[in-house]
C-alpha cells in the first residue's frame, strides 16, 4: 500500500502529511489509533478507501477523546482539553477541593523549542 504520506521527523514521530495541490491531509498514528484531518472532505474519503483495502478499520467520524484529551470540533476549529484527565488526577490524589488558578502558568511566558532561542 502506497499512500504517499510524508513522515516529518520532528519531536513527534507519529505525524504524517500528504499534500496534493491545495489539499492537505494530516495523519497521526498511535499504536492502533489513527486520527485524520484535512482541508478537503472528498479527498479524505479516498484515503479511507485505500486504508480499508489493507486494514480492518472502524470510522468513528467525529473524535471525542484521543489519547486522554477531549476533542471538541467546530466548523472551522478543533479544541483540545484535558479537563477530564485533570479531574481524574485531582480525584486520585484527593485534591478536588484545592484552590484553583485561572492561569496556572506565568503570563506572557515566551516558549522556545531550543533553549536560549526565542521565536
Amino acid at each position: 500500500m502506497k499512500l504517499n504520506f510524508k513522515h516529518y521527523d520532528l519531536d513527534d514521530a507519529t505525524l504524517f502529511v500528504k499534500k496534493v495541490g491545495k489539499t492537505v491531509v494530516y495523519l497521526v498514528v498511535y499504536v492502533d489509533d489513527l486520527l485524520m484531518t484535512r482541508n478537503n472532505k472528498s479527498y479524505i474519503a479516498s484515503v479511507k478507501k485505500e486504508l480499508v483495502r489493507s486494514f480492518e478499520i472502524t470510522d468513528l467520524v467525529y473524535v471525542h477523546y484521543y489519547l486522554g484529551s477531549e476533542v471538541t470540533q467546530h466548523p472551522k476549529s478543533i479544541f483540545l482539553s484535558q479537563k477530564k484527565y485533570i479531574g481524574d488526577l485531582l480525584n486520585r490524589f484527593g485534591m478536588t477541593e484545592c484552590n484553583h488558578l485561572t492561569t496556572p502558568m506565568e503570563q506572557n511566558l515566551k516558549l522556545t523549542s531550543i533553549e536560549g532561542k526565542e521565536f
